[in-house]
């Protein structure tokens, strides 16, 4: 069960903003894993997930009107994509397109928002950037299945998947080069990702949803538990 910090009453906060924009990017690789056009069956796992985190984001952002105005235009989008028959999957790119449309815009203003207050611990940057990318390239990734869906919150050309892994290695060089007490939980994660991702940059590899969706989201979960850590130590830096 997602236990929601209490914000009624009050204006959202930075961390909350990176909450967000996770919890949003968590919903569509779930909703595009679970109408992944190429799988065999369906996993319903994926739709308890996307369903569940939906409605938490929906609870984050009440309080703040132009982010229920999007969040609500997600949710009216898989309403509609949920209605289509299973006879016409090639309906759900029309929804899905629109469910990522409105994610997109929703990191893009959150994403603003973050530019223009001080930033975290360089730490805590680094990590809440480092999964954002991995999010990012899980998405990214998961839209192959679906040939021409377009992705708005990222421009896409021939340098992404690139542009995406070296961010991420760097990602890890930065922390791991800290050498603090979170460098062999750090090894650990960057294994995960080294172990899944020839499967990212080379095609030609195989096309290995399940796996690639298992070994990112153990990586960013991971991360995350870093979080509370990061900010102990920067908060006792700081008196």
């Amino acid at each position: 069960m997602l236990v929601l910090p209490n914000i009624a009453g009050a204006q959202l906060a930075p961390v909350q903003w990176y909450d967000i924009r996770i919890q949003a990017f968590s919903v569509c690789s779930h909703l595009l894993a679970y109408y992944n056009p190429n799988q065999e069956g369906v996993d319903l796992r994926h739709a308890e997930v996307y369903r569940e985190r939906l409605g938490v984001l929906k609870q984050q952002v009440a309080q703040e009107p132009e982010l229920s105005r999007i969040v609500a235009q997600m949710t009216d989008s898989v309403d509609e994509l949920e209605t289509v028959p299973v006879q016409q999957p090639e309906l759900h790119p029309e929804w899905l397109t629109l469910v990522l449309m409105a994610q997109a815009e929703l990191d893009q203003q959150l994403a603003e928002r973050a530019e223009a207050v001080a930033p975290p611990s360089s730490g805590i940057a680094v990590v809440q950037e480092l999964k954002l990318d991995i999010e990012r390239f899980l998405l990214l990734y998961q839209s192959r299945a679906f040939g021409l869906l377009g992705m708005y919150g990222m421009v896409v050309d021939e340098d992404t998947v690139k542009q995406l892994d070296a961010a991420i290695l760097h990602g890890f060089d930065v922390l791991q080069a800290q050498r603090d007490e979170h460098e062999p939980e750090l090894a650990r994660l960057n294994s995960y990702y080294n172990f899944i991702r020839p499967h990212l940059l080379e095609q030609q590899r195989g096309w290995v949803p399940g796996s690639a969706a298992y070994y990112l989201r153990q990586t960013s979960e991971g991360l995350a538990h870093l979080l509370p850590s990061l900010a102990q130590t920067a908060a006792s830096t700081v008196y």
